[in-house]
């Protein structure tokens, strides 16, 4: 008996206990319950509170926002119904806004502000550029403007028409591109600028009763190596006129060919012009007397032997005619390199060169494969182009039989220059690099693609380009040497091949470079880690990336230095 009343108790001792496990466990899904209810309604309250402050921000409605709505609208032309974008806000601020319709209210501007705007309706199609200093189109060969109301051809680029009337008496602007300058009958044409340039494709034509030009200071008429200037009627000098008589000699023509220049060096020093076939004498009232001091005729003495200094010429070398210039007849043999889309008339034009005493040196600007007078065909732009100009080089300068010799090269010609150096090391003696750089980090490789567009450049950019190449020549080759550029940070990790090339250079080098350049390498970075002692640095604290053309007597005086520091005893 006692055994059983043991194993009743002991039964409702472990019910009691059982039970009293699930009541607790009841009571804490219940409290995680009403906190999970608690949390969701919290975050119910903060969603509705933000959805509130939005639409009481915004003034949202029906119709949407009001500094931004979306509808539907009826094209009277199409016949459809067009999604439409209206921006009715007093100012909206976008950091890029793409879309293909844009309206105001009736009768009331809208003013869109940006520090560049692109406009463009398709891919391929014409583009409008405008920027603080800059408006223009491209790629215009169909651009149209359409009148809304009967669809008229308002403008057309192929066929531009310009009319300006006699009420208009005066067109500013700081740029004017056209085909055709017309004034109206018996009416005169004036141009006024500070700089002002007429330049054609094929040819320049001004016809008129009566031409003038006027210069200030004075006037220049250049043309090519092989061009003519052609003079007829009478040449007036100052207030006196002389004709230009057709000469008895067969050989001579009516032209400037067939007139000699005279000096006259007695109580009063003159120049004046005879027909070439007779003497520096003749009667005073043919005369053109010009009153010039000694200095002047002592200045054209030193011009003249300037230029019997400076040559131009081709070379066969491997396969292509290479162009080149030749300045001075001195110990000192320079091969001096040009840069990107460059040539010797434009990197190293005879008012550079003619700061080197002619009696030292003897330069030799190159023009490479593909640049200036070494075309066709042009220049194929790629990633080993330096190293194979610099065979090129080597064979210049050993058919002009100029060894050894100082290989000096500026910005993408300084890439070439290394090559040169580290293939003819029994050939080079001096290696002279200019606002160069072996390799590319990430900010360059982004600035090379800001620059991509030589459309975008300013004015003043592109011209020292223009004036020794066509337009489309430029925008090709600076495009295609932008690719180089990306192709060597992106697949070989920013290392030009000059850069490894550069350990092959053993020869005493100078490093110049302008204190506010921005496109070259630092020397620390590039040049100094492999050369060491070999190398030394010039920098021009006030010079940019054309240091040596905007100083070039502190250019000249630094390479001379070199050569006499580098000289064998």
């Amino acid at each position: 008996m006692d055994s059983d009343d043991n194993d009743k108790t002991s039964d409702e001792n472990i019910r009691s206990s059982l039970g009293d496990e699930v009541t607790g466990l009841r009571a804490k899904r219940l409290i995680a319950t009403l906190v999970c209810l608690f949390v969701l309604f919290m975050i119910t309250l903060i969603t509705l509170a933000l959805n509130i402050w939005i639409i009481s921000t915004l003034r949202m409605s029906s119709n949407g926002i009001p500094f931004l709505r979306f509808y539907h609208s009826f094209n009277e032309k199409t016949k459809d119904m067009e999604k439409t974008i209206e921006m009715s806000g007093n100012k909206i601020r976008f950091d890029k806004v793409v879309s293909n319709k844009i309206m105001g209210f009736p009768e009331k501007d809208i003013t869109i502000t940006a520090p560049r705007m692109l406009m463009t309706s398709r891919q391929n199609d014409s583009l409008l550029v405008m920027s603080e200093k800059l408006c223009k189109l491209e790629r215009v060969n169909n651009f149209q403007v359409l009148s809304p109301k009967d669809g008229r051809t308002l403008f057309s680029a192929r066929h531009p028409t310009v009319t300006i009337d006699k009420r208009i008496k005066k067109l500013a602007a700081e740029r004017i591109i056209t085909n055709k300058i017309r004034s109206a009958v018996d009416e005169t044409l004036k141009v006024n600028g500070e700089n002002v340039v007429l330049r054609g494709n094929e040819q320049v034509r001004i016809d008129a009763r009566n031409v003038n030009f006027e210069g200030m200071k004075r006037m220049v008429f250049n043309i090519s190596r092989d061009g003519i200037l052609h003079m007829r009627g009478r040449v007036r000098l100052g207030d006196g006129t002389s004709s230009l008589p057709m000469s008895t000699s067969p050989s001579l023509s009516a032209s400037l060919d067939g007139m000699r220049l005279c000096a006259c060096a007695q109580f009063h020093h003159k120049l004046f012009i005879v027909p070439a076939n007779k003497h520096c004498f003749t009667k005073s009232e043919d005369v053109l007397q010009i009153l010039v001091f000694r200095r002047l005729l002592f200045l054209v003495l030193i011009e003249l032997m300037t230029q019997t200094d400076y040559t131009e010429s081709h070379e066969q070398i491997k396969d292509t005619q290479i162009g080149y210039c030749r300045y001075g007849h001195g110990p000192n043999y320079v091969l001096a390199i040009c840069g990107a889309v460059g040539c010797y008339k434009k990197d190293w034009p005879l008012k550079l060169l003619s700061h080197f005493p002619p009696d030292q040196v003897t330069i030799i600007g190159i023009d490479p494969p593909g640049y200036g007078t070494s075309r066709p065909p042009d220049r194929k732009q790629e990633v080993q182009r330096c190293q194979k100009d610099s065979e090129y080089c080597l064979g210049l300068m050993e058919a002009l039989k100029l060894e050894p010799f100082t290989v000096m090269g500026w910005s993408e010609g300084a890439r070439t220059t290394v090559h040169v150096a580290a293939k003819g090391k029994e050939k080079v003696n001096r290696m002279i690099v200019m606002a160069g750089a072996t390799k590319v980090n990430h900010l360059g490789a982004m600035a090379f693609k800001g620059m991509r567009e030589t459309n975008h450049w300013l004015p003043a950019g592109r011209q020292p380009y223009l004036d020794h190449y066509p337009e489309e020549f430029l925008r090709t080759q600076w495009a295609a040497l932008c690719d180089v550029v990306d192709q060597v940070h992106t697949f070989m990790g920013g290392r030009f091949p000059s850069d490894l090339a550069l350990p092959q250079v053993k020869c005493p080098t100078l490093i110049m470079n302008g204190g506010m350049d921005r496109f070259c390498g630092d020397p620390n970075v590039c040049f100094i880690p492999v050369l060491k002692s070999l190398a030394k640095v010039e920098v021009h604290a006030q010079g940019g990336h054309d240091f040596y053309q905007k100083y070039p007597k502190w250019f000249s005086s630094k390479v001379l230095e070199f050569f006499k520091s580098t000289e064998k005893k």
